[in-house]
């Protein structure tokens, strides 16, 4: 089947009538632009505007999808393969259809995903996490660049989580503590930021 072929075809035909592009379109409740597109041979008519545009143009539809009139009568052959030509092209296009759409929500839910890691996520662009302990207290935990903390179950629970290895939460955890002067009270070991002047 051939798309060009038939294009032109319409628009022999439709010259031939004396119409427009925008009277054929009228007669048979479509657009102009789809008359066009057509003629151009970007694209088929719709089946279900096959029959009243071969009865404006005084062809069969299958003369239309030949793209040629006959003028001895078309055997069950040659129409039997115009209807399997045009039942493939069609599948053809509504497969290349359905391949783009899942592409575009394909990509809709990555872009997406990654939005809502990036937006619930309250370190990933900064090297520190800040939480409240106390009376505005504040402290500083250094954390990877690629860190997110989370709260849960509507509790403060503070969850540090990488984004590449999971031994990497204790690594900056211990190295954040490392860097604390380690003292002893009353049997427990406590931890005193100097940086934030808070004993934990």
């Amino acid at each position: 089947m051939d798309i060009v072929k038939i294009g032109k075809f319409i628009a022999e035909l439709r010259n031939l009538k004396g119409i427009t592009q925008k009277e054929l379109a009228s007669s048979i409740m479509v657009s102009d632009k789809a008359v066009s597109k057509w003629e151009n041979g970007k694209g088929l008519p719709d089946p279900s505007s096959w029959l009243a545009l071969c009865d404006v143009l005084g062809i069969s539809v299958n003369e239309m999808l030949l793209g040629m009139k006959y003028d001895i009568p078309i055997t069950p052959a040659i129409s039997d393969k115009t209807l399997v030509d045009s039942t493939l092209l069609f599948r053809k296009k509504a497969n290349k259809r359905s391949l783009i759409l899942l592409f575009v929500s394909l990509a809709f839910t990555f872009i997406f995903t990654v939005s809502i890691i990036l937006f619930t996520n309250l370190t990933f662009f900064s090297d520190s996490f800040n939480m409240e302990i106390s009376e505005g207290k504040q402290i500083s935990i250094p954390v990877p660049k690629n860190s997110f903390y989370r709260r849960t179950g509507g509790m403060y629970i503070v969850i540090f989580k990488t984004l590449r290895e999971p031994d990497e939460v204790n690594i900056f955890i211990d190295r954040y503590k490392s860097s604390l002067y380690k003292t002893e009270r009353d049997g427990a070991m406590l931890y005193y930021d100097s940086v934030n002047d808070i004993t934990l």
